[in-house]
C-alpha cells in the first residue's frame, strides 16, 4: 500500500515539472489582463448597485402599501366611529366599543411597521387622542349621551385627529 502510494506521488511530481508554464508576459499581455480586471470590477460594481437599488425599491414599496393599508383601516375607523357616536343607543353598542379598541391596535401595529420601513415617527400623542375620542365611554354605557350631534366636540376630535395622522402617512 505505501509502494503504491510512494508510486502515485512520483507520478504527480512527474506531471507537475513536466508542465511549461510560460509566464513571460509582453506589454500586450498587461494591457488585455487589466482590461480583463477592469471589466471584471465594472460588472461587480453594477451588479451590486442593481441589487441595492431593488432592495430600495422593495423597501418603499412594502412603506407604501403598508401605509395604503394604515389609511384604509383609518377611513374605516373614523366613518364607523362618528356613524357610532352619532346613532341612537342599541345593545351592541359595547361591541362596537371593543370593535374600535382593536382596530386602534391594528392601526398602531401598522403605523409601527411603517416607521421600521423608513416612514414617519410613531405618533403616539394622536394615537392618544383617537383612542379617546373613538373608545372612551362612562361606565354605564346606556349613558353615553348618544346620539350626538355632528358638530359636538367628540366627533371633530375623531375628524381631527384622523385628519392629522393622514397627513402624515398621505406623503410617499
Amino acid at each position: 500500500m505505501n509502494e503504491l502510494l510512494a508510486s502515485a506521488k512520483g507520478k504527480i511530481c512527474e506531471l507537475i515539472t513536466d508542465i511549461d508554464i510560460n509566464l513571460d508576459f509582453n506589454s500586450g499581455d498587461y494591457v488585455t489582463w487589466s482590461l480583463v480586471l477592469i471589466g471584471w470590477c465594472v460588472a461587480i460594481a453594477i451588479a451590486i448597485w442593481q441589487v441595492k437599488k431593488a432592495d430600495t425599491a422593495k423597501a418603499l414599496e412594502a412603506r407604501r402599501s403598508t401605509s395604503r393599508e394604515l389609511l384604509d383601516k383609518l377611513r374605516e375607523l373614523e366613518d364607523t366611529a362618528i356613524e357610532f357616536w352619532t346613532k341612537s343607543f342599541t345593545d351592541q353598542d359595547v361591541i362596537y366599543l371593543d370593535r374600535f379598541a382593536r382596530d386602534i391596535k391594528a392601526i398602531t401595529t401598522l403605523s409601527t411597521r411603517v416607521n421600521a420601513l423608513g416612514g414617519p415617527e410613531y405618533p403616539a400623542t394622536n394615537f392618544k387622542l383617537l383612542r379617546q375620542s373613538v373608545t372612551k365611554e362612562p361606565r354605564n354605557v346606556q349613558f353615553m349621551g348618544k346620539p350626538l350631534p355632528y358638530g359636538d366636540y367628540r366627533i371633530q376630535q375623531i375628524r381631527e385627529t384622523a385628519k392629522d395622522i393622514r397627513g402624515l402617512y398621505d406623503q410617499p
